[in-house]
């Protein structure tokens, strides 16, 4: 789950970053309150997201607030 700033670019950024990390993306929903204001993405992979790849997508402009959920966990 991804909070940020609604300004053209943020959805491929976070494409990128999961595609340099060879992370496929099985659904991404994204919602916002106005045009310009806060979005929202929920982003569902087939794989596991590393720390990392969080952290680094944490530290991006804009980007307001990052939630990773392993819900496979304890299979």
């Amino acid at each position: 789950i991804i909070r940020n700033v609604d300004e053209p670019g943020r959805i491929m950024e976070v494409a990128a970053a999961l595609s340099k990390a060879e992370i496929n993306v099985a659904t991404m929903q994204v919602f916002r309150d106005k045009r310009g204001g806060t979005a929202v993405m929920v982003v569902e992979t087939d794989q596991f997201i590393p720390e990392n790849v969080v952290n680094e997508l944490k530290k991006k402009e804009d980007i307001l607030e990052v939630i990773s959920l392993n819900l496979e966990e304890g299979r």
